[in-house]
């Protein structure tokens, strides 16, 4: 199914309206205490930060180095998830956002699942969160890359070109 042209700021979940008004307070209040975060910073697919205070100071970290969401927009899936866009800055550099969210029956936030771009800027990023929040709130575990255990694993360097 498509995903619906983006609504009028008046019909935007509590989420995007926080974003959108700035309001990170309004943003926290929007969460689950049970919230799953996919970030895109991260090394691992597996090993995701969860719960409410760690993604709030992930939050937090990401809006003191981003400034407060520009250019926000909400696309609504038929099947009740949304996807919040937003534009950033990081040194004067434009990092484009857009996020997954998912709700839960009461419409509390359950996950976000993050995707960032253009890469340049999304290292910079990087480096500032993991500058920030390693290894307390988010562990060395989740920056470092996973060691591949046996050769099935290893794609050859060909493949790639």
């Amino acid at each position: 199914m498509p995903i619906s042209a983006p609504a009028m700021s008046t019909s935007k979940r509590t989420l995007a309206a926080a974003l959108e008004a700035a309001d990170l307070q309004a943003a926290v209040a929007a969460l689950r205490q049970d919230i799953v975060f996919h970030s895109p910073i991260l090394a691992t697919v597996g090993d995701e930060v969860r719960e409410l205070p760690t993604v709030v100071k992930a939050l937090q970290t990401a809006f003191t180095c981003l400034g407060m969401p520009q250019n926000v927009e909400q696309f609504q899936n038929p099947d009740g998830r949304y996807i919040v866009t937003f534009d950033g800055a990081i040194d004067g550099h434009l990092i484009q956002i857009a996020m997954l969210v998912t709700e839960d029956a009461q419409g509390k936030v359950e996950s976000i699942r993050g995707f960032t771009r253009p890469w340049p800027v999304v290292k910079l990023f990087r480096q500032y969160m993991e500058h920030n929040l390693r290894p307390d709130p988010v562990p060395d575990a989740l920056w470092e890359l996973p060691r591949l255990t046996n050769s099935a694993q290893l794609i050859e360097p060909d493949t790639c070109r």
